[in-house]
């Protein structure tokens, strides 16, 4: 595990990367668990950090890809709520071609599991001590979400496949996937501003974004 900043930790880097938010006395906040057999790692990540993995409350999801949720299940058993984009919902709680298996697993099933909070654009979450703002950005998937965060002073994005380190763009070949929308979200996020008016563009200096 390591820590990126204040109450922000990477617990997992493979094959993507999943994060841990202290949010105080009420619980941990997970983002982006991956894949299933990521679960009992991540949950010694956790305790290495001095956290009870039993804490984890909520688990939000920046897109129903199962690189990115197939683990959700596992955290919802241990009573972790599941937060995701609403178009995304559907594909966690039932398994669509959003979350297939097939190419990496075969004969796998995805494990489906219930969504506990379907997310919109827009949206204040208000999760312990921390307040995430929710940023709808279709493309990539139906339902793709960012999750925008003020730690310290600092801009956190947590962006999933949206925005990728080494200005790569996220891959687009899947049936579902629309680039017209994948760009518009682009703009979305280059334009985007919270109520006290600092936009994305201007703030780079002073920026962190976490796949």
């Amino acid at each position: 595990p390591a820590r990126i900043l204040t109450d922000v930790y990477l617990v997992n880097n493979e094959p993507n990367h999943t994060y841990l938010i202290d949010a105080g006395k009420d619980g941990l906040v997970l983002v982006d668990p991956g894949l299933s057999m990521n679960a009992d790692s991540i949950r010694a990540k956790i305790t290495q950090l001095g956290f009870s993995p039993k804490n984890v409350r909520w688990v939000i999801n920046t897109h129903a890809h199962f690189d990115h949720s197939m683990a959700d299940a596992e955290f919802r058993k241990g009573g972790a709520q599941i937060l995701i984009g609403e178009a995304d919902a559907s594909a966690v709680e039932k398994g669509t071609e959003v979350t297939q298996l097939v190419l990496f697993f075969p004969g796998q099933d995805f494990p489906a599991t219930t969504v506990d909070r379907r997310l919109s654009d827009g949206e204040t979450l208000k999760l312990g001590n921390k307040v995430f703002h929710v940023i709808h950005t279709p493309g990539h998937t139906p339902g793709s979400s960012n999750f925008y965060l003020q730690v310290d002073g600092r801009n956190v994005l947590f962006s999933g496949d949206t925005l990728l380190y080494d200005n790569r763009l996220a891959f687009q070949g899947h049936s579902y996937a629309n680039p017209r929308q994948y760009l518009e979200s682009l703009k979305k996020l280059n334009d985007f501003r919270i109520d006290f008016r600092v936009p994305l563009a201007n703030t780079l200096e002073n920026w962190a974004t976490l796949q």
